[in-house]
Formats: C-alpha cells, structure tokens, sequence
C-alpha cells in the first residue's frame, strides 16, 4: 500500500478558490497560494484549504501560521494522518523537535502505511538523536 489516506471532500463553495490556491502552489507561488486559500477560508472552514495553506506557509518559512492551520484543521478533521505530518512539519523547524516526533508518530497511528510521514519520523528522530558517545576523538599523537 503506502499510498496515504484520501483526503476529506472540499466544501463545493469554497474549491473554486482552493483549486486556485492549488495552481499557484504548484507554480511555487507560495505567497498567492496563501492569499487564494485565505480566500477560500472566507467562504467555508475546510480542513483540506487549511492543510494545503498550512504547506504553503511551510513552503514560505512562516511555521508558527502553518502550525496554526494544522491544528485548526485538526479540529475538523482528526482522524486526517496528513494533518499529524503538517503540524509534525511546523513544530520540527519551529525547534519543537519532542512533539514533532510526537505528532508524526500520531499520524503513523492513524495510518501506519504512511510512507511520507514514516520517512519524516525517522528523519526527525535522526535529527534528534544523542551524540555518540564515542565522538569525535582526539589524535592519540596530536600532543602539544
């Protein structure tokens, strides 16, 4: 399997705005993206316009804004695993490497074939991990 879970249908009156805010996202023109999404917001509350607005505030390196979407899209849709991995994302380079791993390891609860979000556990933890105790070690001839 490993494809991951589908996303939940958007509001009809709010995917005109959404499938904009896509197209701008694509041509990596994060800052439109965002203003199309923001749009659609206007129209209807829709966990799938706030998860890809989340991305592209990620995209734009505003991560406490994409950590807000995600969790507010999480308030519609908690058993979305997507969502777990976009406030896994934010938290990770807002420095809140715990709960990063912590939110990713959630979405891997809710679906465990979830390669995206299996790979940015792993890397999360990799990043975290503790030193090796045997570091880097001196030269036993490196004398004074």
């Amino acid at each position: 399997r490993g494809a991951p879970m589908s996303p939940p249908p958007v509001h009809p009156e709010a995917l005109r705005l959404k499938q904009q805010g896509d197209g701008h996202f694509s041509e990596r023109n994060f800052a439109a993206a965002v203003s199309r999404y923001t749009e659609a917001l206007g129209v209807a509350e829709d966990a799938v316009v706030l998860s890809n607005r989340s991305a592209a505030f990620a995209q734009r390196r505003c991560f406490r804004e994409a950590l807000e979407d995600a969790e507010r899209a999480l308030g519609l849709q908690p058993a979305w695993p997507r969502l777990q991995h976009r406030r896994g994302h934010a938290l990770f380079h807002l420095g809140r490497y715990g709960e990063a791993i912590e939110a990713f390891a959630r979405g891997l609860a809710l679906d465990p074939e979830d390669e995206a979000l299996r790979e940015a556990a792993t890397l999360a933890e990799a990043h975290t991990e503790p030193a090796s105790p045997r570091g880097p070690q001196s030269s036993a001839d490196a004398g004074p």
